[in-house]
């Protein structure tokens, strides 16, 4: 896990990195919608670094006010959770029955 102390962002092009080789600058690939999310955005305090199928990914947690619309396409959002096994975005859930 990374934090304020050992990484920083050099805008949205760069990530500095330490390392136990040292500090490293790393080049970021951003997809449209993730930029268009995070400009001007902060990020808030912790980032991990996970390899998947020999590819590293930076995954942030960035700051984004409550009742803040971010205008999405073709997306569905689930939240799992303790009452209900799944709600999506559009309202429909899936109810735990007792056994």
């Amino acid at each position: 896990m990374y934090d304020q102390r050992i990484l920083s962002l050099k805008g949205l092009e760069y990530a500095s990195l330490t390392t136990v080789e040292g500090r490293v600058e790393v080049p970021m690939v951003i997809n449209g919608y993730h930029l268009s999310v995070m400009q001007d955005k902060r990020v808030r305090g912790q980032a991990d670094l996970v390899f998947v199928d020999g590819v590293f990914y930076l995954l942030l947690v960035i700051e984004i006010p409550d009742g803040t619309i971010i205008n999405t396409f073709e997306v569905l959002g689930i939240d799992l959770g303790i009452v209900n096994i799944a709600t999506d975005s559009e309202g429909e859930k899936k109810v735990k029955t007792k056994v």
